[in-house]
């Protein structure tokens, strides 16, 4: 699996590989929604790269025996 986020001129780009995808799709969405419920967010619509609170959400993930291949370097520094 690939995610690449882009905000402006920054770009991130990660690769995650593992076992059981449907297991890391569960994690992912079970971060994402606690976010929100547990701390606080800027009010309206965004996606996942657009909070704050979710930047460490690889790491999270790679807690779980996902292995995290970083495919770029951030844009801008």
């Amino acid at each position: 699996m690939r995610a690449d986020a882009h905000r402006g001129a920054h770009h991130a780009a990660y690769a995650l590989t593992g076992r059981a995808q449907s297991r890391v799709t569960g994690l992912a969405a079970a971060h994402a929604t606690r976010e929100p419920l547990t701390g606080p967010l800027p009010p309206g619509v965004h996606h996942i790269e657009q909070l704050p609170a979710l930047a460490r959400l690889p790491e999270a993930l790679a807690d779980h025996g996902v292995t995290l291949h970083r495919m770029d370097r951030p844009s801008g520094r």
